[in-house]
């Protein structure tokens, strides 16, 4: 996806050109229709493509961050904003930046698209698909207050960790929102225990929830039920908040590994039709596979082709990545969906790779070596014990150590590399962060250390794994099937047979120890315990970089290993809280190395904040790296954040291991994309294609499958399009056959010409097929083999995966986003509508024809190849023999990070949409020698020359002689080409389908519907689908009879539905009828399913008692508290709400106590607090005086500090409290400093 780098400015859209609004539930339009009419508009001859503008908020200031968005949606208009924003949202808010207009555009909209009901009657969904550094916390706050101020005033934000809380609560009070935040059902439970129930502030609020809370229970039932309750149920009208909404990912409504999650949240949505429902994530729209639980955003459902979320997806999961960011164009058209980032332009990234030694080598071949062995004596462990009902346990839990087990020693691998570079970066004056997904914990709390235990070393987290899994998964005791008989009456009780989930001291029923299995399982443990596996990877890094005093550890672990002396270490509990703790200390400078986790980091920021002390160049070294490249990008945005002083260095470190580097390289690539810089020449160091990184994609499933059924067979030729490797090909097969038999996957292969040992694993794993295209569980299991063995296969399967994504390119079928379409003159001839929604939505489809100019001249070529010649291969190539009666020459450059793929330039059409081999362009051309370069300049100028007005075929063109007509254009430079744009998504199916039945006319490259961008050289844009000129009739006229018939089928639905409710009137005669309205007919627009029902409310009037509670700052053990000098004169002001008063002091102070001794420790220039008072109580002050009573203080004190009045300080650090902080805010700061004061 490419990026727009230039920063977001939104237009004006004056308040004054705002709607009055209407009274509450009155709609704006409803749009209906009973009759048919002709579904299309006259199109005019003629539509200028509207130049991309943004509708924002006049008012408000730019936001802070350097902000870009995809160029794909940069170039769509959100629709016109109508909201009411601004009566609700006070000038301190909007003048003062506390919401920037970025941040603004945000929240109009989501309170705009909240005005509209679905056809289903359910309220419309908005999506915040903004990345780091825009503020989503802030987006959510502004919602918030705006809809309390209207008297909405229950609502749920559910996130992904608890310590967000503090968060939520801080983003509403920098708006001076002062709702009550709940801190999740417990809160509930501990306040509802009152004899009268909730307290008054417990029933309105926000309820701060978590993902896990939402799917839990407790003793009273579920918790899902408990907040629907709180909420309101059916009747609710609140917002629903869902931050880091992918959570929910992964529903299958007919499957039970389904996300629970998912599930509930799709369930609250149902019981709440009316609420309104905001879906927050940064990866929302990466996958249509995961928007099951996006319910409220109007792609199925009622008034839809879709009935339900699975035949949506079905229909679009194979319409490939060009499609997913057409949807989004789509979702921002029509105001249900924003999505910016910060700009990554201030940071850099490189990778490194941490090379195995020669030991580490060793050490991760003896793993291996003996991961194999267990598998196959726990194979031969659960035959002769007899174990039959529980068998896939073993297997399951064998597979999920064989996982964790290898990922963790992967990464333990790196520490060496990763301890250099976080080094290195102290030397040279930046501090450092650490990323990584998992600690390893889990088997490390498997040895029930107590707190203060004493060891001896760190504890091999690895090890451990393994010892627990042999103790507790492999089976020693085999079933008295006979005994077992006689004790059930005569039937066999299947829950007597070994469970491998048991610990063997414990029998269940009538077992026995098998002696063999006994002392395979002795021999297994010791083996495990010889093994040199390396210690706990996050306490040995911790150790090395100076141990808990100079590392800031984020990761949510319960408790850690630390050294005491050198031979000498114990177990040290972490309480709660460590984490914002340890993150203030980083971000003080107290601690200049920091580790965080992905589960633990959710929410902290480690930037180099201007107002915080550590400004300090933060380099992010990633220890682990997920397989999806956005999930990693998430990961590091924890260091990149708007108001930095600097951008992160990012150290993106992998090994030599497999597949790994080539994910690093993919994650580079999207930094790229997003705008980082590369360090240096390290990126071609990678030596991996960074073009096509995402492994788990149609074409890698395509591709693995391919690999397998190439390896079914013994001696099964390699697939085609595969570069052979030479001699020696029946041993690379033979050898790549048993390396998939231990993979343990199921792909079909057959027994014939395997070991032994290797038939045994195969016998065991099963004959299916239900593995051969997931990619996942091939790269998760490929790190089980040796270090040569994963290289080996990988390496094969990376072949295999390169001939597809070649093969789908030249079937014009690769899809790789939006590209762009690059000549050297642009020029779009006009834009006309196809199609126009009856209905009045404002959905058209538009055709806009572009004249595109392709040539290269042959100096911009030579300047090409000046700046881009890397390999000798690099240059000018002639074809072998003449065409058309002339010289035909290419320019062939050599991709970055390949050395046998060549990108291809040629003077009529230019740079090539296909790749070509090292074996073609040998066979087809011949290289000029780079002294002779000069030679190609004829014969380039004169193809270049020629196609400028005319085909390549020249004069010999058959068709130009024909006497007809026609007009060739093969070869032209001069190219025509059709973009379809607007309303793309709901014509996809009828664009689609036309183009199948006629593919037969089309070259390759025109067969499949790419996703492109043209900009024109008066900087127009467009943006959409290239598709064949000639079939826009038949499109057009497919798309309106499909209107047709569903409009007649929507008119039969509403005539039953009429004698159904006829007949229910007259059965209800009596008097408990109904109530009667006009039916409303289904069916939708032509270009906007389910338009013709969809109804728009005008925005709730204001609650002024509303608004003004929720500005309304509630009192705090800061409002007794009032400032005074030390000395014993002069004036002391003092508030009462915003006005100031001015009263004298008492001239001395009592002889008993010395005038200006502090009472508080510390400094004696540190400020004095004391009580205020009230009344004609006399209150005895520190430093000996008395405060003034009687007359002069009968009225109340202040109520906060008022202007003019200096903030109270802290009387450790001397912080100034800000005026917003509550009083766990202050105590929390206070306990803080006396924790971390050294007496």
């Amino acid at each position: 996806m490419c990026v727009s780098h230039e920063p977001i400015h939104p237009s004006k859209h004056p308040r004054d050109a705002r709607p009055r609004p209407r009274p509450p539930g009155v709609p704006i339009s409803v749009q209906t229709r009973k009759t048919r009419s002709p579904p299309l508009l006259p199109p005019p001859d003629s539509l200028p493509t509207p130049h991309p503008s943004r509708p924002s908020p006049q008012r408000g200031i730019e936001h802070p961050g350097d902000i870009a968005e995809a160029a794909s949606l940069s170039s769509i208009a959100l629709p016109p904003l109508t909201y009411p924003l601004f009566d609700t949202l006070g000038d301190d808010i909007v003048a003062t930046g506390k919401l920037s207009k970025l941040q603004l555009e945000g929240v109009a909209y989501a309170c705009q698209k909240h005005c509209e009901l679905l056809p289903d009657g359910a309220r419309a969904g908005f999506m915040i698909g903004d990345g780091a550094g825009v503020g989503k916390g802030r987006q959510i706050s502004g919602i918030i207050l705006d809809n309390y101020s209207r008297g909405r005033r229950r609502h749920l934000w559910i996130s992904s960790s608890v310590d967000l809380h503090r968060d939520a609560e801080r983003d509403l009070r920098d708006l001076g929102c002062y709702l009550k935040v709940i801190n999740g059902c417990q809160e509930l439970d501990r306040e509802g225990k009152r004899a009268f129930g909730l307290p008054k502030d417990f029933r309105e609020g926000v309820l701060f929830l978590t993902y896990a809370t939402l799917v839990s229970r407790n003793q009273r039932g579920s918790r899902l039920e408990q907040i629907l309750e709180w909420f309101g149920g059916e009747h609710a009208d609140g917002c629903v908040l869902l931050d880091e909404c992918h959570k929910a990912k992964n529903f299958d409504a007919g499957a039970e590994t389904g996300s629970k999650v998912a599930a509930c949240v799709i369930e609250l949505q149902r019981r709440c039709p009316d609420a309104r429902v905001v879906y927050c994530s940064a990866t929302g729209i990466s996958e249509i596979g995961n928007m099951a639980y996006m319910q409220r955003l109007g792609f199925w459902g009622e008034g839809t082709p879709f009935g339900d979320a699975d035949s949506f997806i079905k229909a679009m999961k194979n319409r490939g990545v060009g499609f997913l960011e057409m949807l989004a164009m789509e979702m921002k058209a029509s105001g249900k969906y924003v999505s910016r980032g910060l700009s990554f332009r201030q940071a850099e990234f490189a990778s490194v790779e941490a090379t195995l030694t020669e030991k580490q080598t060793r050490v991760y071949n003896e793993a291996a070596a003996f991961m194999s062995s267990l598998r196959a004596c726990l194979a031969q462990a659960l035959t002769e014990t007899r174990t039959s009902s529980n068998r896939g346990q073993a297997w399951k839990a064998y597979w999920s150590t064989h996982q964790r087990f290898f990922k963790l020693l992967c990464v333990s691998m790196k520490v060496p590399s990763v301890v250099e570079q976080c080094r290195r970066a102290l030397r040279e004056g930046k501090c450092a962060v650490i990323g990584l997904q998992t600690t390893g914990e889990a088997a490390e709390a498997s040895l029930e250390m107590s707190p203060g235990m004493r060891v001896d070393a760190f504890v091999s987290t690895t090890r451990e794994m393994l010892l627990g899994f042999i103790r507790t998964h492999f089976p020693v005791y085999i079933e008295d099937v006979a005994a077992a008989s006689d004790a059930n009456g005569g039937h066999p009780d299947g829950q007597s047979l070994l469970n491998p989930g048991l610990n063997p001291g414990t029998p269940l029923g009538p077992l026995r120890e098998h002696p063999d299995c006994v002392e395979a399982r002795r021999i297994l443990l010791e083996q495990a315990d010889r093994l040199d596996l390396p210690p706990n990877f996050l306490d040995e890094l911790i150790d090395q970089l100076g141990g808990p005093r100079r590392v800031a550890e984020m990761t949510g672990r319960r408790g850690r290993i630390v050294r005491v002396s050198r031979n000498n270490f114990k177990k040290v509990e972490q309480v709660d809280g460590v984490n914002l703790r340890e993150k203030t200390a980083f971000q003080r400078g107290a601690k200049l190395v920091a580790i965080i986790s992905d589960a633990a980091s959710t929410g902290i920021s480690l930037h180099a904040r201007r107002d915080e002390p550590n400004q300090r160049r933060r380099v992010h070294v990633t220890i682990e790296l997920p397989w999806s490249a956005d999930k990693a990008i998430q990961q590091l945005g924890r260091t990149h954040r708007s108001n930095q002083s600097s951008g992160p260095i990012y150290l993106m470190t992998s090994t030599n291991l497999g597949g790994e580097r080539r994910f690093a390289a993919a994650v580079a690539r999207r930094l790229q994309s997003l705008g980082a810089l590369t360090r240096g020449d390290r990126r071609a160091a990678t030596g991996v294609d960074l073009s096509e990184g995402n492994l788990d994609s149609p074409l890698g499933r395509r591709a693995l499958k391919k690999m397998y059924d190439a390896l079914v067979l013994d001696g099964t030729p390699l697939p085609p399009g595969a570069v052979s490797p030479g001699s020696g090909v029946v041993a690379l097969h033979a050898e790549l056959r048993a390396l998939v038999c231990s993979l343990g996957v199921q792909v079909g292969l057959l027994a014939e010409g395997l070991s032994e040992e290797n038939v045994a694993a195969l016998i065991e794993t099963g004959g299916g097929t239900k593995d051969q295209g997931d990619v996942r569980r091939f790269l998760n299991r490929i790190l089980g083999l040796s270090v040569r063995g994963q290289n080996l296969l990988f390496g094969y399967f990376t072949e295999v995966f390169e001939a597809e994504v070649k093969a789908a390119k030249a079937e014009g079928k690769y899809s790789e986003g939006v590209s762009d379409l690059s000549g050297s003159n642009i020029h779009i001839a006009y834009t006309k509508t196809v199609l126009k929604d009856p209905m009045g939505s404002g959905a058209e489809l538009r055709h806009s024809r572009v004249l595109i100019d392709r040539g290269v001249s042959f100096d911009k070529a030579k300047e090409i190849l000046d700046a881009q010649r890397r390999l000798p291969k690099d240059g000018f190539y002639r074809m072998r023999r003449e065409m058309y009666g002339r010289t035909q020459v290419i320019l062939a450059l050599a991709k970055p990070g390949a050395r046998n793929t060549f990108s291809i330039y040629r003077p009529n059409t230019g740079a090539s949409f296909f790749e070509m081999d090292v074996e073609e362009l040998d066979t087809k051309y011949r290289k000029y020698e780079d002294r002779d370069e000069e030679l190609a300049r004829h014969p380039w100028a004169q193809t270049y020359e020629l196609t400028e007005r005319g085909c390549m075929h020249g004069a010999s063109c058959a068709v130009s002689r024909d006497g007809t007509g026609r007009e060739c254009t093969a070869g032209s430079r001069q190219v025509r080409c059709c973009i379809l744009s607007g309303a793309v998504v709901p014509a996809w199916g009828a664009l689609e389908h036309t183009l199948e039945r006629h593919e037969h006319r089309f070259n390759k490259s025109d067969r499949g519907m790419r996703a492109v961008k043209v900009i024109a050289e008066d900087g127009t844009k467009v943006v959409g689908i290239r598709y064949p000129e000639d079939l826009l009739p038949e499109v057009r006229e497919r798309i309106v009879r499909d209107w047709f018939r569903n409009q007649e089928r929507a008119e039969e639905k509403a005539r039953v539905d009429r004698e159904r409710k006829a007949s229910a009137q007259l059965a209800a005669a009596s008097g408990g009828a109904g109530g009667e309205g006009d039916a409303v007919l289904g069916g939708g627009g032509l270009l906007s399913p389910g338009a013709s029902r969809v109804r728009v409310e005008a925005p709730t009037e204001v609650d002024p008692r509303c608004a003004a509670r929720a500005t309304r700052e509630p009192k705090t053990m800061m409002h007794f508290f009032q400032k005074r000098d030390d000395d014993g004169g002069g004036e002391r002001t003092q508030t009462r709400g915003d006005a100031p008063e001015t009263r004298k002091r008492p001239a001395a102070a009592p002889a008993s106590v010395p005038a200006g001794k502090p009472r508080v420790r510390g400094s004696s220039t540190q400020p004095t607090i004391a009580f205020a008072t009230t009344g004609s109580q006399l209150a005895s002050r520190p430093g000996g005086r008395v405060s003034n009573g009687g007359a002069n203080t009968s009225k109340a004190q202040s109520t906060g500090p008022g202007p003019g009045v200096e903030r109270q300080r802290c009387p450790i650090c001397d912080l100034a409290f800000p005026g917003t902080w509550l009083n766990g805010d202050v105590n929390a700061h206070i306990d803080e400093c006396i924790a971390n004061t050294v007496l």
